[in-house]
């Protein structure tokens, strides 16, 4: 009686034809940025800013597909599989590979085709003789310094309106809109400064509008329809938190004791915000928002009620869930830090 020897590569672990396909992330999938802290703490929490590189923050894609056919789940291994003894080892969304199966990411109001994803995880469950399926992916090769006019992520369609630093008159705008416009006005306080900051070129519109010379970012009506802070309604629900751990000295061999080292000590850490069922549109200006405050670049943010003190904040991690059609979910965690209005040291890596 013969034997037979299962002695292929498992780097592939199917063989035969297969069908061509374009898979669609389904609801559900999410998309997290992860940054990277470069401060140093020094005496009473003051930071110190030491930037070390341009690819602060870790991007990556958990993707969902349900109820797939078995010749469906056999082009996708057939996909993944491939990208595994590929050359460069990357899967390219909207990229169909040589059987025609691709990831059809969903770009357009809010992404714009992005490549180069490193496959991290997949997962193949098998029901009802259907298969759902997680795939993880991951990059951090994206960086915003190199993107100041639009976005490393984003869909920035219609993101200028002005020619040779002149504003274009007759657009209209609506709520959500961003623009960046180049011009500066040296008559302002906050702009005062003839090195300019590029991330203070981005406006966000706050009501729908017909641009003239006086509602501009410049104008003197520009308090009623453009803003630069985080002026986004923050879901109900926030926790805030503050740990006193840096002033108990915990001595294992008698009592814990009360002994402060530093001022600032009521920094409030790991600040979550929610905000949950928000369109395509603001979506994408709250999302672009944090990315030109990547590399922890601080924000001012007003906390409902109790905190009534200017407060500013670093973003940690911010996660984007597409819930349906025309509806996001976005959660933002956050660290206070002592921060100073206009202040060059924590900024200057910006400036240009």
């Amino acid at each position: 009686m013969g034997s037979s020897f299962a002695v292929y590569d498992r780097d592939q672990n199917i063989s035969g034809s297969v069908l061509p396909n374009s898979f669609v992330p389904e609801y559900g999938s999410s998309v997290t940025f992860a940054y990277k802290n470069p401060y140093y703490v020094s005496a009473d929490n003051h930071p110190i800013k030491c930037s070390k590189n341009l690819n602060n923050t870790d991007l990556s894609f958990e993707l969902k597909f349900t109820n797939k056919t078995e010749d469906e789940a056999k082009s996708f291994l057939h996909l993944l599989e491939g990208i595994e003894v590929s050359e460069s080892g990357v899967l390219n969304f909207n990229t169909p590979n040589q059987s025609n199966v691709e990831i059809a990411f969903p770009t357009g109001k809010i992404y714009k085709n992005m490549s180069d994803f490193l496959v991290m995880d997949y997962n193949f469950t098998y029901k009802k003789n259907l298969f759902d399926i997680d795939v993880n992916l991951s990059k951090n090769g994206f960086s915003y310094f190199f993107n100041w006019s639009g976005s490393s992520y984003l869909n920035t369609e219609n993101f200028t309106n002005n020619i040779n630093n002149d504003w274009i008159t007759g657009v209209p705008f609506e709520k959500f809109d961003i623009v960046y416009n180049e011009e500066y006005d040296l008559q302002n306080q906050d702009y005062h400064y003839l090195q300019v900051n590029r991330i203070e070129k981005f406006f966000y519109c706050k009501s729908g509008h017909i641009s003239n010379d006086n509602n501009g970012p410049h104008g003197p009506d520009k308090k009623e329809t453009w803003d630069q802070t985080f002026f986004f309604d923050i879901d109900d629900g926030v926790g805030i938190s503050t740990t006193r751990d840096g002033s108990i000295y915990n001595d294992d061999y008698s009592f814990k004791s009360f002994q402060k080292k530093n001022g600032n000590d009521g920094l409030i850490k790991d600040l979550k915000i929610s905000l949950n069922n928000r369109s395509d549109k603001e979506t994408r200006a709250i999302i672009h928002f944090i990315e030109k405050h990547e590399n922890a670049r601080p924000f001012e943010l007003s906390l409902p009620q109790l905190y009534t003190r200017k407060k500013f904040f670093i973003a940690k991690k911010m996660k984007h869930t597409f819930v349906y059609k025309n509806c996001n979910n976005i959660e933002i965690e956050l660290d206070e830090i002592v921060k100073f209005k206009n202040d060059q040291l924590l900024d200057s890596y910006y400036v240009y």
